[in-house]
């Protein structure tokens, strides 16, 4: 039956990248996104989610062993399929005039005298304010990341006066709900759209669909492909990875074995954080990358991989989690198995989540990065209001945080960071520990 069903998945997903190379066969300018087969992309997506319920119950480790083999089958078509994607969109960097393309990536980089421009305006409001109306979807609120976005982009909607609709997907990182949001949101004629995407291609087209409407996009973390934003605020991943690779190499003084667990496969955030932190890691001889597997930026599912690593590589120096939840779930699968996270292995995450800060005061996780994903939201809002309202225009991308708040949380530094914690309470930062 496993058999089975990972022909199925292969099939499926060699589906899509058949339509995918035919979408990217002939020059559009400006660049159109990928076709994609929809209801083949959900289908593959469905086996995937299966293969994950399997293996959060599995018992045995010759059982768990099977599905993560399964998945990583899966998720090596897939990444094959995005590849082709990328044909896509590779002429984005002509375009934008004063942007620069990242080597290994689709993403753009502004350069610093873009970024200067940008100006958030903290007492900003609306007149006539309940006149305008938004809609705000993410992709799932499960990861404390998402729920202080969500929170972020709440808070700003009511300081500047404005309706806003906040839409979660029923079925956490669901495409076909995302699109059928969208598409409510066109037939309700929205001034608006603010949208965390699940995928950088399933939702293209209705997106796509919505700028012909007239309604403006302003994109959160994952790139839609081919689809005019007003403006794109995201974490520049494969620089702050690339960092966080190189930091992680120096705390095992340049030497040791790493695995990486990593994001969700098809998201192009979740590539580009990979390709960062790899790249880092390669560039020291004394470093090997012994495996890397995906983690789902979960907890459970970064824990059972974690598990697994462990029955295969029993001599591990090194994790880089592609967020804080599934390096959270690796120190717990460590300590389980008996090693000292901080002591005999460093652990890295992403996000600075409130649970990573605790264990970064711990001693338990040795970095994350400062995402401030509260503030990544609430400016996003920001922006496409000030749009629509004003008209001010915006760099094509902006990467968040800011330079002022940019900097990576360590247990060498994470007293200094503890006043300004994004997921801190104030009674956590004036106690100067952990109360929840």
């Amino acid at each position: 039956m496993a058999k089975r069903k990972t022909l199925s998945i292969l099939a499926l997903v060699c589906m899509l990248v058949i339509v995918l190379v035919a979408g990217c066969a002939a020059p559009v300018e400006p660049p159109a996104p990928p076709v994609i087969d929809e209801e083949a992309l959900a289908e593959a997506q469905a086996h995937i989610e299966e293969l994950e319920a399997s293996l959060a119950e599995a018992a045995s480790e010759d059982e768990i062993a099977a599905l993560q083999a399964q998945l990583e089958e899966a998720q090596a078509v897939i990444d094959a399929a995005a590849e082709e994607a990328e044909s896509a969109v590779e002429g984005l960097g002509e375009i934008l005039p004063g942007y620069i393309m990242n080597e290994g990536t689709v993403l753009l980089t502004p350069q610093p005298e873009l970024v200067e421009q940008v100006e958030l305006m903290p007492d900003y409001q609306v007149e006539n304010g309940e006149d305008y109306h938004f809609v705000y979807i993410t992709k799932h609120l499960l990861n404390p990341y998402f729920v202080a976005a969500d929170r972020g982009a709440k808070k700003r909607c009511e300081e500047m006066g404005v309706t806003c609709d906040f839409l979660v997907p029923e079925k956490p990182d669901n495409p076909e709900e995302q699109i059928r949001m969208i598409e409510d949101a066109i037939n309700m004629g929205v001034d608006g759209i603010l949208i965390y995407a699940v995928d950088s291609k399933a939702v293209s087209p209705a997106l796509q669909k919505a700028t012909e409407a007239g309604i403006p996009i302003v994109g959160l973390g994952t790139v839609a492909f081919g689809v005019e934003h007003v403006t794109f605020v995201s974490a520049d991943y494969y620089g702050r990875c690339y960092e966080m690779g190189h930091l992680l190499a120096q705390k095992l003084d340049e030497e040791g074995n790493v695995v990486t667990i990593d994001g969700v496969p098809g998201a192009q955030n979740a590539k580009d954080m990979k390709s960062g932190y790899v790249d880092a890691l390669m560039e020291y001889k004394g470093i090997q990358i012994l495996a890397s597997q995906t983690g789902y930026w979960k907890r459970l599912e970064g824990l059972a991989t974690m598990e697994n690593l462990l029955q295969r590589y029993p001599e591990i120096d090194g994790v880089v989690g592609a967020d804080d939840e599934s390096a959270l779930g690796a120190v717990q699968a460590l300590e389980a198995a008996g090693y000292l996270p901080g002591e005999d292995v460093f652990v890295v995450g992403f996000n600075a989540t409130h649970d990573a800060v605790c264990a970064i005061k711990e001693g338990r996780l040795y970095a994350s990065d400062n995402a401030d994903p509260g503030g990544l939201a609430g400016s996003g809002m920001e922006f496409l209001v000030r749009y629509v309202v004003d008209g001010d225009h915006f760099p094509p991308e902006i990467p968040w945080p800011l330079p002022w708040n940019r900097f990576y949380v360590t247990t060498d530094n994470i007293d200094e960071y503890w006043p300004i914690a994004w997921a801190l309470s104030d009674e956590e930062k004036a106690a100067g520990e952990c109360l929840q």
